[in-house]
């Protein structure tokens, strides 16, 4: 048994990684037809469900602190209004994203660093770090062919406009795509195991602003 300091040495050298919110979102506050509100965005606005999420979140971080981490990653949103089944819920163009989620999105991620610069200044002896999956996507989505994709918009896998559905797993109701290491998106929310890989290849080697202020490597190093 470790005993209670030697849980606390152990958590001290652990790395902490938080991946969290995408669904908070996605099933949640923008789970919706496209023609009204859902539950949750009739009671709180954006600014008030990104606190209420940051706030359990920095809650969490703080509980996990107390009990001895010192080491914790945090990683913002991707760019969920680019998800084909948001596209095809809010009948979107084929060549772009829905602006409105993905400035939300900006929104949550931009008061995530801000809620991360703060909890550095609180706990000095502690190291936070900010990976920037939005960014990444991003530049992706708009030169698919720098990165070997050619569909960055629709599912391999999935029916409807831009295999938004989520029919994957159920037998006569999908297409499957030749080749999904040419799709950015597997299925109606999913990322392919081809840009997952290219996403941890940049938490653990990439630096700012797809890290900031370290990345996982350098993260995991830290005394």
């Amino acid at each position: 048994m470790l005993g209670e300091k030697g849980t606390k040495n152990l958590l001290g050298k652990s790395l902490f990684y938080f991946n969290v919110g995408s669904n908070d979102y996605v099933t949640n506050y923008f789970l919706t037809n496209g023609q009204v509100p859902s539950l949750l965005q009739t009671q709180y606005t954006p600014s008030q469900f990104e606190d209420l999420l940051l706030s359990n979140l920095v809650l969490r971080i703080e509980e996990l602190y107390a009990m001895g981490a010192r080491k914790m990653a945090v990683v913002g949103l991707s760019v969920l209004g680019c998800l084909p089944a948001q596209r095809l819920i809010r009948k979107g163009s084929p060549t772009t994203c829905v602006e409105s989620i993905n400035e939300i999105v900006r929104s949550y991620n931009i008061a995530l660093l801000n809620r991360i610069h703060s909890l550095q200044a609180a706990h000095p002896d502690a190291v936070f770090t900010y990976l920037d999956t939005y960014r990444f996507i991003d530049s992706v989505i708009r030169q698919p062919s720098a990165y070997g994709f050619e569909n960055v918009l629709a599912g391999c896998c999935g029916s409807g406009r831009f295999h938004g559905l989520p029919t994957c797993s159920i037998p006569g109701l999908y297409k499957v795509c030749e080749d999904a290491s040419k799709y950015l998106f597997w299925d109606f929310v999913h990322p392919t195991s081809k840009i997952d890989k290219l996403v941890i290849a940049k938490f653990w080697t990439g630096s700012y602003p797809d890290a900031i202020p370290y990345n996982l490597r350098e993260l995991a190093l830290v005394p």
